[in-house]
């Protein structure tokens, strides 16, 4: 057993501890953080795009289902575009909900959907009280249009305004 004992002192001895990393090492790490930063970099305008059109989704079907909620239960629903407060509410059958938009899209200018606040609201039948557009807009200036028609309630998405604008 001493003997045993003595030998890992031994090997111990000899054996050099590493301080540090080296530069190498340290060269290699950086170059790795550089190129995953530079393609995070790049990516960053398509994952701005890709809120936008999401948020512009999500309105959509939110639309569609407020007249889905008045024909399915008899009454009117109802939603209310809070342009200053970046938001929306969802007056249904069942209660009020409030939908805000993401960090970094905005309303852009205002919509074409009649009252203050504006607003639309569906009959017991499913018939939009007006047509209208509701513009949205990322930080970078890209644009999507929520347009809905005036006598069927069809809601629809465009990258540009609709005609006779």
């Amino acid at each position: 057993m001493l003997y045993l004992k003595g030998r890992v002192n031994c090997l111990m001895k000899n054996r050099q501890v590493s301080p540090g990393f080296t530069i190498l090492e340290v060269l290699i790490v950086l170059s790795l953080l550089t190129l995953v930063v530079s393609i995070a970099v790049l990516a960053w305008p398509s994952l701005e795009s890709w809120s936008l059109q999401s948020a512009a989704d999500e309105l959509a079907v939110h639309l569609r289902e407020a007249r889905v909620d008045a024909i399915a239960s008899g009454k009117h629903s109802e939603v209310v575009f809070y342009l200053y407060a970046n938001c929306y509410a969802l007056r249904f059958s069942t209660g009020t909900h409030c939908i805000e938009l993401p960090a970094g899209i905005n309303y852009f200018g205002t919509t074409t959907f009649p009252g203050t606040p504006p607003s639309v609201y569906f009959n017991y039948k499913g018939r939009p009280s007006s047509g209208g557009t509701v513009t949205l807009e990322s930080r970078s200036g890209g644009k999507y249009y929520i347009i809905m028609t005036p006598v069927t309630g069809r809601v629809r998405l465009s990258r540009e305004p609709p005609e006779y604008w």
